[in-house]
């Protein structure tokens, strides 16, 4: 009768165990994700603080003809590899997640892409640093592909005087 008591104690005991072990699986995945959302978000107030800052980065929106210094280029040229870099962040994350099996919030995921997709339509600047030949050796080819594609769908909008070339698909290969 103990022995069976004892059985049953045991059995309890591993069960819960069990459980406990998967409760914690599943809440270590949710605190991983929601840990790298608060990350993202807090590097977008850091290119809002750039931007309140420095009101003149705005700039990359424009299509006016530049007429600034070399250096006030360079700078433009500085924040918008800032966005990409954050937004090769958010794919690689997004990318491996769905690798993994984890789940991702497809309100994040879509939130995200689309926020990608209205900076490259809109900065004709970012357009013309995807185009250009290097920058498919600094970033990852899937990140490279998406931009493309973002870059592709905005054919038809006007370039940014800084660079003034024609914007092509960067070849992911």
């Amino acid at each position: 009768m103990l022995d069976s008591i004892a059985l049953v104690i045991s059995l309890v005991a591993a069960a819960l165990a069990t459980y406990a072990a998967v409760q914690t699986y599943h809440l270590d995945k949710a605190s991983f994700r929601v840990s790298n959302y608060h990350q993202f978000d807090a590097l977008l107030i850091e290119i809002d603080k750039q931007l309140i800052e420095l009101p003149q980065l705005s700039a990359i929106f424009d299509t006016a003809p530049f007429e600034g210094e070399p250096l006030e280029k360079r700078r433009l040229e500085a924040f918008v590899y800032m966005h990409l870099d954050l937004f090769q962040m958010v794919h690689s994350f997004i990318e491996n997640s769905a690798q993994k099996g984890l789940d991702i919030d497809h309100e994040f995921r879509d939130a995200w892409l689309a926020y990608m997709r209205s900076f490259i339509h809109e900065c004709p600047l970012a357009r013309e640093i995807l185009a250009q030949g290097t920058t498919k050796d600094v970033y990852q080819r899937s990140f490279i592909k998406v931009m493309g594609e973002f870059v592709e769908s905005s054919s038809n909008r006007p370039l940014h005087p800084i660079l003034g070339s024609a914007p092509r698909l960067p070849s992911a290969g």
